[in-house]
């Protein structure tokens, strides 16, 4: 998507978020009552709940409350369907007591919310890596007034160091980003999910057996509309099949799925859309990626990340970044040959010393009771308790 018709899709979204979804809100408000343990988990990127609001969801629904789920992959639908998509949410939001988000929701974020509604963020990202939001002009441009993620109660992050970087990142008030941890974080300590996750993997990838698992992550360049991942080249293919030790699962960003919609795969690589990418932690032996944020869920395993900027170059990411290379204890490979000596040798190792405290400052609230945290600060309780 060229710069021209990206800015006329932006004025228009500004459009509707500041003149026609409140006036739509506003007359559902008008006649709808908030009904008690009514829940909407919603997003506009994928059909399914992400892990977020599905750990959040099921902890509700086993509370006893009524949780609808409203996820939809919107840049499927025609203009009409989406606009009728958004009719039907506000509606059901009118009505609801808690509303879950898990990104930018434009619909969510349009609306003086009525004060009995509460709206939450839970975002999909760990840590603070690569900068985003009001800090990236190519994610969210300067000329963008209302903020995308704006208009919640809470936002959830991954520890206190992250906090006032997303506050900032998105013009939320100062505050509203919790050191919560995020929700699926807690699926990570689970047994039962992590040996279910590594069947599966073995299951749909028998090549994969009795190789090291490489998970290779990298992330996109450009905005989510017109995605490039320029480091996923012949060259890396090639590179891949050399390594005859190692089964490479790749896990491109779901931004991709719309473009490698059928099998992508080699000898002993292969593109990954058929399991959940934090399904992919526990089969992986170590993990490679440019800038992409998923290293930080990696980290939680105690598992080591490689960073290969590729076609991306080390200097040549215009976002800029919030961590500093110095604190990050992941070893670097200069050069796709530098990469695969790197993992056929061995030479992957993170300093024990440097990964704790980078996991403390990164991920201190990531301890496997997110979800509790969560609910707590949201003040939520068994519906028809007044304790």
């Amino acid at each position: 998507m060229n710069k021209v018709r990206y800015g006329i899709k932006q004025y228009i979204k500004q459009f509707g978020q500041k003149d026609i979804f409140p006036l739509i809100y506003d007359r559902y408000v008008r006649e709808t009552d908030v009904t008690p343990g009514k829940v909407i988990i919603a997003d506009m990127h994928e059909t399914r709940p992400d892990l977020n609001l599905l750990s959040v969801g099921i902890e509700l629904r086993r509370m006893g409350y009524d949780v609808r789920n409203m996820c939809v992959d919107i840049g499927r639908y025609k203009p009409q369907d989406q606009f009728r998509y958004i009719k039907t949410f506000m509606k059901e939001y009118a009505g609801a007591q808690y509303v879950f988000i898990s990104s930018y929701f434009i619909p969510a974020s349009a609306c003086r919310r009525r004060p009995e509604t509460k709206l939450i963020n839970l975002w999909h990202a760990c840590g603070a890596y690569k900068k985003f939001g009001y800090d990236a002009g190519e994610d969210i441009p300067d000329y963008v007034s209302v903020s995308p993620a704006g208009n919640v109660d809470f936002l959830t992050v991954s520890s206190e160091a992250c906090a006032a970087v997303y506050d900032n990142a998105l013009r939320l008030p100062e505050g509203t980003s919790l050191p919560t941890g995020i929700a699926r974080t807690d699926l990570y300590y689970s047994d039962n999910f992590n040996q279910l996750a590594a069947e599966k993997f073995l299951k749909k990838h028998p090549n994969a057996a009795g190789r090291n698992v490489c998970l290779y992550a990298p992330t996109f360049t450009g905005n989510a509309s017109d995605p490039l991942c320029p480091s996923f080249s012949p060259e890396m293919k090639e590179a891949m099949e050399g390594a005859a030790d190692f089964y490479f699962a790749i896990r491109l960003h779901p931004h991709f799925d719309k473009i490698y919609n059928g099998p992508v795969k080699g000898a002993n690589w292969e593109v990954i859309r058929d399991m959940r990418t934090e399904e992919l932690f526990s089969p992986a032996d170590v993990m490679v990626t440019d800038y992409s944020s998923v290293l930080f869920d990696f980290m939680l395993y105690n598992k080591p990340v490689v960073i290969y900027t590729g076609a991306l170059g080390n200097g040549a990411y215009k976002r800029g970044f919030y961590t500093s290379r110095n604190e990050m204890p992941f070893k670097e490979a200069d050069s796709l040959k530098d990469l695969m000596d790197m993992l056929t040798e061995g030479d992957f190792r993170m300093d024990a010393a440097k990964a704790n405290a980078f996991k403390e400052k990164y991920l201190g609230a990531c301890d496997g009771r997110s979800v509790e945290r969560i609910i707590e600060a949201a003040g939520i309780k068994r519906p028809g308790s007044e304790i």
